[in-house]
């Protein structure tokens, strides 16, 4: 096939590709303005312990990623879920407010990465 024949079998469907094309962007655009803003607030917690000087340094560190790991698991817990909407004051359950948050440790630190989406830009 010669360029000739590309060029003449591209402009022959070129409608259908300038059709697909404004489809899809119209479709992109109802779905994302149809769609609920999601607020995200973020924040990394470095979990220390007091300096020791009978252990070594690698040890403390040892200590703080597991104490980092225990504390991932306590952030989520229900008493803790509880007393921090009982200061925030936004009247949604427990429940509900758990799949909101989202505690990670940050691989191999003594970092915890601490996520909050929510859908009102004020209790982000």
């Amino acid at each position: 096939m010669e360029l000739k024949q590309y060029a003449a079998l591209f402009w022959r469907w070129a409608w259908l590709i300038i059709l697909a094309a404004i489809l899809a962007a119209g479709t992109a655009y109802l779905t994302s303005s149809a769609q609920t803003p999601v607020y995200q607030a973020s924040t990394q917690i470095l979990i220390d312990q007091a300096p020791d000087s009978r252990t070594s340094e690698y040890t403390n560190i040892l200590t703080s990623e597991r104490l980092a790991r225990t504390y991932v698991e306590l952030m989520t817990t229900r008493p803790v879920l509880k007393e921090t909407l009982e200061r925030v004051g936004d009247g949604i359950d427990v429940d509900t407010f758990r799949t909101m948050v989202n505690v990670s440790i940050v691989r191999d630190t003594q970092l915890m990465q601490l996520t909050v989406d929510h859908t009102d830009p004020k209790m982000t």
